[in-house]
């Protein structure tokens, strides 16, 4: 079982001009269109610039996540709420595209969801680890990511966090489906954070803003968040 010091943080709270929607849309369940990640004002990047970036489909749904090592992927535990048959699922991996017929798909031997995934707070603990039955292999497309220390992390002025993702290039709009996007994000204190959106959020969460204009949202999910300390 993932254990509660596990040092992996996620983008879990996202676009704060639409926040409001995305909590009440992922109470009741994301589904399909809903659950697809998406960078809102960002730049077509190619993979190689970020090969750690996979996609995630369970069920028809799409999430992002991030390469640990050649068996494991990190991403969102709600992105399995969905569904749980892990014969739905699959890691498709070292493809710009969202629909790729060529690109190699991993299907999952297991997965496991943080014990304490949304037991005291929503989306606290929404970390989940995907096993691939085959092992990924490494090339410019397709590198682990290097995942922040215990003891090492983000100034409270900092500035320079970038996220990524596939999905809708506007607020429901169509699909990125043939590229990488990415946006680069501002840290935002987390009292700040809490009180501006009215959420209640954990010692072990993050609040990133992007001006109004830039942001993920509504199912941008797993994708982790790349930070330049």
């Amino acid at each position: 079982m993932l254990k509660r010091n596990l040092e992996i943080k996620l983008l879990i709270i996202c676009a704060f001009i639409y926040s409001d929607i995305v909590i009440s849309e992922t109470k009741r369940g994301l589904k399909n269109k809903e659950f697809g990640p998406k960078v809102v004002g960002g730049t077509s990047v190619p993979l190689e610039k970020y090969p750690y970036s996979v996609q995630f489909f369970n069920l028809g749904s799409l999430c992002g996540g991030v390469i640990l090592s050649s068996w494991t992927v990190l991403t969102s535990a709600h992105c399995l709420d969905v569904n749980k048959n892990i014969y739905d699922m699959n890691v498709q991996v070292g493809s710009k595209y969202i629909y790729d017929f060529n690109a190699k798909k991993h299907e999952l031997s297991s997965y496991e969801v943080h014990d304490d995934y949304n037991k005291k707070i929503p989306f606290e603990n929404d970390i989940a680890i995907l096993f691939v039955k085959e092992p990924i292999k490494f090339n410019e497309s397709a590198k682990k990511g290097i995942l922040v220390t215990h003891n090492r992390w983000m100034d409270p002025k900092e500035k320079r966090f970038v996220v990524t993702g596939w999905g809708w290039l506007k607020y429901d709009g169509p699909l990125s489906e043939t590229s990488l996007m990415m946006t680069s994000l501002t840290y935002m204190p987390i009292s700040n954070c809490s009180r501006l959106h009215k959420i209640q959020l954990s010692k072990d969460m993050f609040c990133l803003y992007g001006g109004g204009e830039r942001d993920t949202c509504r199912g941008d999910s797993g994708g982790g968040v790349l930070w330049h300390g």
